[in-house]
């Protein structure tokens, strides 16, 4: 009785693990307030870095926080990078063709969340209070995603990048953000921005957890069948 008592406690510890390694971890990495001047008609542009520590080791989602002043939005090429993947936030929003919008919108400023998925931001004038939209930090577009030419960028050009390029990746360490303002006329800053990631343990975890409450599964079984055996006997 006591291996038996025994083996179900093996059961139930491996069981748990597999539920305590599947949990989201969930952390919020704002930068500092910066109030950084994006360079005017410059292509050199400015870049910000956020340093990410004490999350789980395999990305499952992120969102970028964005506060852009002054300055059009359709002059402005953004993009944020980390390990090896670089994903297009912004490309002159509104440029529809070199003849139709060449110069995107002339709102200026922007207070929005990226993600992978939502209404795209290169078009967010065809929303309703779209104004509105684009200053609520709580409505969340999806990020650009083309990674064209800013000059040659149309709305139909290709979206081959997007936030969930990251999925997978080992979310701690440096995560930079560019700007570049690539038509003068009007100065942007960066107000400030920030990292909303969720992340889960590597797989090979919650698998070697499994293994385990399989293992115990199959002591149990032969221990069951070994007491039928001995009840057989007598």
């Amino acid at each position: 009785m006591m291996r038996f008592l025994r083996t179900l406690a093996l059961v139930a510890v491996y069981t748990s693990g597999v539920s305590a390694h599947a949990a989201l971890s969930f952390g919020s990495f704002p930068s500092e307030d910066l109030g950084r001047e994006i360079p005017d008609g410059n292509r050199n542009g400015y870049a910000n870095v956020i340093n990410v520590s004490g999350m789980e080791s395999s990305l499952a989602s992120v969102t970028v926080g964005l506060q852009v002043s002054g300055g059009w939005n359709g002059d402005l090429y953004a993009y944020l990078s980390h390990g090896d993947s670089l994903v297009v936030l912004l490309n002159r929003v509104g440029r529809v063709s070199d003849s139709t919008s060449p110069f995107g919108y002339n709102d200026g400023g922007l207070k929005i969340t990226l993600g992978a998925s939502g209404t795209d931001i290169h078009d967010y004038r065809t929303i309703q209070n779209y104004a509105s939209a684009i200053q609520n930090a709580t409505f969340v577009w999806s990020a650009d995603g083309r990674k064209t030419d800013p000059d040659a960028v149309r709305f139909d050009s290709p979206r081959d990048t997007t936030l969930a390029n990251f999925n997978g990746m080992d979310p701690n360490g440096a995560w930079t953000l560019f700007f570049a303002d690539v038509s003068g006329g009007g100065t942007s800053h960066l107000e400030n921005w920030s990292l909303n990631i969720e992340a889960v343990p590597e797989p090979v975890t919650v698998s070697l957890a499994i293994l385990g409450a399989i293992f115990g599964c199959s002591r149990l079984v032969r221990y069951l069948k070994s007491g039928r055996r001995r009840d057989n006997l007598t």
